[in-house]
């Protein structure tokens, strides 16, 4: 079968001049591929793609609470890895240290959860508490590491009641404070401490105590923002 070929031209070699072919098809599609730009234009660059790329999204860290809650769990799973026999929730909290004693209601919770995985499996008899054992043990035998989970009980313990006091004797040192500087502006002149009790707009029950008065007194004076005036009885005070 004969082949059409294109128009013959001989090029130089280094052994003379030689005669090169191409096929027409080849021509053709070398044209249709690189077309001809006009003079002055330039070629068309590629277009972005369009398509949505995801980032894949790390998940954020753990909060104090949750990192407490971990470990609690890892050293419950210790205890029971230990004992080997079912449990109730309280002799496992009676196992941990004292520094790390949780919640029982926070133990119950991981429990629970833990059963829903299937890690834990819960026995009950009658109206006793339900008594729980491990299953699977998600740590693989890890041995549990106690100066971590004292670190996350630490930072995860919530305000103690002694804190809660604190504050609260402080924001109330505060409230007396503001009414004591608008008893002394309203009056213009100094007064003793039961004077200024006695003006006081809070409930009888809430009105602060003489010496708890006598306290906040003091503590501006010392600061700067009042001022004592002794005429030999009750000391009375004025704003600096």
């Amino acid at each position: 079968m004969m082949q059409v070929v294109a128009p013959m031209h001989y090029a130089p070699t280094h052994q003379g001049y030689a005669l090169q072919t191409q096929p027409i098809a080849q021509q053709t599609q070398q044209y249709v591929q690189q077309p001809r730009l006009p003079p002055g234009s330039q070629p068309a660059q590629p277009q972005p793609s369009t398509q949505l790329q995801v980032a894949a999204v790390e998940p954020p860290p753990k909060s104090a609470h949750d990192q407490k809650m971990d470990f609690m769990w890892e050293e419950a799973v210790s205890i029971l890895r230990e004992k080997a026999e079912p449990m109730d929730v309280l002799f496992i909290r009676k196992c941990f240290p004292n520094e790390r004693k949780p919640r029982a209601k926070d133990l119950n919770y991981l429990l629970y959860r833990e059963l829903d995985k299937g890690t834990v499996a819960m026995q009950q008899a009658g109206d006793d508490k339900p008594k729980w054992n491990l299953i699977s043990d998600p740590f693989q035998g890890r041995p549990f590491n106690p100066a971590a989970a004292q670190l996350a009980h630490n930072q995860g313990q919530p305000f103690t009641s002694w804190g809660r006091q604190q504050d609260n004797n402080q924001l109330r040192l505060d409230r007396m404070w503001a009414e004591v500087q608008g008893i002394l502006q309203a009056a213009g002149e100094p007064m003793d401490a039961l004077f200024i009790r006695k003006k006081f707009t809070w409930p009888e029950p809430e009105r602060p105590k003489v010496k708890e008065l006598n306290f906040l007194l003091y503590r501006e004076l010392n600061k700067g923002t009042l001022a004592q005036h002794n005429d030999g009885r009750r000391p009375k005070w004025s704003l600096a």
